[in-house]
């Protein structure tokens, strides 16, 4: 697995986070 999948994952990630955390 390369080093950009890995980062495009780890962002999606954290703006789901973000996405629900500012939803709430």
């Amino acid at each position: 697995m390369s080093i950009s999948m890995t980062l495009m994952f780890e962002i999606q990630s954290f703006n789901r986070l973000l996405h629900m955390i500012s939803c709430n």
